[in-house]
């Protein structure tokens, strides 16, 4: 029961933190788009969509955040197969 209750607060900590990015690259990059990736999509948290005053869509950059102790390698190559995917937007 205790597991279930920290692991619901996880889960909660986890999307108040995806917003807290999603607002903070918005304001740092006012030309950019910023698109969130919807919970249970596969992917990254969210993606900023790279603008200029001249051009649109320069470039994509995809964000992923995680709050853990030990950082595991093989997060890369899943989140590359996931963001390749995606790339067409």
């Amino acid at each position: 029961m205790q597991r279930k209750a920290e692991q619901g607060s996880m889960q909660m900590q986890g999307e108040v933190m995806e917003l807290a990015i999603e607002e903070w690259l918005a304001a740092q990059f006012p030309l950019d788009t910023i698109e969130e990736i919807k919970k249970g999509a596969r992917g990254g948290d969210c993606i900023r969509i790279v603008n200029t005053h001249s051009h649109q869509n320069c470039g994509t950059i995809y964000y992923e955040s995680k709050r853990i102790k030990d950082f595991q390698a093989n997060w890369i190559e899943k989140f590359k197969t996931t963001s390749e995917r995606k790339v067409q937007i």
